[in-house]
């Protein structure tokens, strides 16, 4: 698994007069995971741009194994980057977080530029907004900082593969945690350990920037 041919099914099992749909981002991660399936190859990295006052995009390269199930194209419709940081006026640990928000619209299709440095190939780019970068930087400060950062994909429908919200549960967003690198030019999702889903922890710190100092912190 993956195969070259997935079959989406049509589910009909009803529970108290409700369909029973399961939940895509569930099939996403367990495709990660079990299928060696994984969604982003070599995960999202930020386009030069002149400040952070511009919008701007992050561009990103699904996986062949994605493609294959997904025939070349993805079922995400928004991806927004979360951060969870402490009030920068307070040191104690009991304090109430700052979350900051930066949401991105993905295309559709992938583009071809010679933009994209060390690359040139198509690409998918997830665009954020004139000004949202520099306002969620306020808010986080320096990314190391930060207590965790994580993704929030909002999926969409594919009917031409029969994925619809009629037999997929496409509400509940696919999230993650991720390291970031390069001071927000590169976000990553970390290995999981051999055999679980538990992080691999090696892989965090040695990736994470400091974002995962604290061993102790990772069980």
């Amino acid at each position: 698994m993956p195969n070259d041919i997935v079959i989406w099914k049509k589910w009909e099992k009803w529970e108290q007069g409700k369909r029973i749909r399961p939940r895509l981002a569930v099939v996403l991660d367990y495709l990660w995971y079990q299928g060696d399936c994984k969604a982003f190859l070599d995960g999202l990295h930020k386009t030069y741009s002149r400040n952070e006052s511009s919008s701007g995009d992050f561009y990103f390269f699904l996986s062949p194994a994605f493609k294959k199930v997904f025939q070349g194209r993805h079922p995400f419709q928004t991806i927004t980057l979360v951060a969870m940081a402490k009030k920068k006026d307070n040191k104690s640990q009991d304090v109430p977080i700052n979350f900051a928000y930066l949401p991105m619209t993905v295309s559709e299709w992938e583009r071809l530029s010679t933009g994209f440095p060390g690359y040139k190939a198509n690409a998918f780019t997830a665009t954020y907004g004139s000004g949202s970068l520099k306002e969620f930087r306020n808010k986080v400060g320096d990314p190391k900082n930060a207590l965790r950062h994580f993704l929030s994909i909002k999926l969409r429908d594919m009917p031409e593969l029969g994925i619809t919200a009629v037999n997929y549960d496409l509400e509940s967003p696919w999230c993650f945690p991720v390291t970031i690198g390069g001071n927000y030019h590169q976000i990553q999702r970390p290995e999981k350990r051999e055999g679980g889903e538990l992080p691999n922890r090696d892989w965090y710190l040695k990736y994470g920037e400091g974002e995962y100092g604290n061993p102790t912190g990772l069980q």
